[in-house]
């Protein structure tokens, strides 16, 4: 993930998902999968608070259009706080399966293709709203409904 807060990281793909529910925090620091949403970089104040809102309001329309266009491929489309330089990422949902334990479940020996589905993480797409393509794509949409309105 990108971020422009200065933060400590640790990294894993393998067994960080079952340490991290035996030892939730190091040194006062909880630990925090980043593949999950609402992921929180660092503690912010009311200006910066005010502004997520106001960027969430904005881009209503098109968050609105792209759930709609997604369907149930995705439970939820919303504009995110952590993207620096990427228009959009996947993330699992925030009680979800992460996309690695996912996986694993897929590879499992005595996998049920019948389970499957219902194993399956439900996906949430976050958007930059500062990125150029989010920016041109929104004004599509909003360019779209006005001809859709006359």
């Amino acid at each position: 993930m990108e971020s422009e807060v200065q933060a400590q990281h640790l990294f894993s793909l393998n067994q960080l998902n079952v340490c991290a529910q035996h030892v939730p925090d190091y040194e006062d620091k909880a630990f925090a999968n980043a593949s999950k949403e609402d992921l929180k970089m660092a503690d912010k104040d009311e200006q910066e608070k005010k502004k997520d809102k106001e960027l969430k309001e904005e881009f209503k329309p098109l968050t609105k259009w792209w759930k709609k266009v997604l369907g149930n491929s995705v439970t939820n489309v919303k504009v995110s706080t952590r993207l620096a330089l990427t228009p959009c990422v996947v993330v699992a949902g925030k009680y979800g399966q992460s996309a690695n334990m996912e996986r694993i479940m897929r590879a499992q020996a005595f996998a049920d293709p019948s389970r499957a589905a219902a194993a399956r993480s439900q996906k949430v797409l976050e958007i930059n709203p500062r990125h150029p393509l989010i920016r041109s794509l929104k004004d599509r949409v909003a360019e779209s409904e006005e001809a859709d309105d006359n």
